[in-house]
């Protein structure tokens, strides 16, 4: 690890993580005054919650450029079948299939939310559009 080569992809994959942490912080911090506004009678309602949601999906595609990083500047040793980068770039790579880590989807709901605006994804999962007072 005495190699720069070597130590800015780690670097740069360590900025992610610690990203993804920051993210995954504060979307604690915010989820928890949902539920102490929601004690209190203040709802949460599906686009607060959508907004909410950007945190851990902006935290997962952090995490997700972390391990390619790391899977990429590791080698071909560490594409073989049973070590750890390949385990976790596997790991990744399936996380990824799955709808929820479509970021580019949750970048279009996000920005409807945020806007006010109708969030179609909302009603394609059962959810309903909350009444906004006048």
């Amino acid at each position: 690890m005495s190699s720069a080569d070597y130590q800015q992809p780690f670097g740069e994959a360590l900025m992610y993580a610690k990203g993804a942490d920051a993210c995954m912080m504060e979307y604690a911090r915010l989820y928890q005054k949902a539920l102490d506004d929601w004690s209190k009678g203040i709802p949460l309602t599906a686009e607060d919650d959508f907004k909410l949601a950007a945190l851990p999906s902006h935290a997962s595609r952090q995490a997700s450029k972390a391990v390619e990083l790391c899977f990429y500047a590791g080698g071909s040793s560490g594409a073989l079948a049973g070590g750890r980068l390949n385990r976790y770039f596997r790991d990744m790579a399936m996380f990824r299939t799955h709808p929820i880590a479509q970021f580019h989807t949750a970048a279009i709901g996000f920005a409807q939310a945020y806007l006010g605006l109708p969030v179609p994804m909302l009603e394609a999962v059962g959810g309903k559009r909350t009444a906004k007072p006048a």
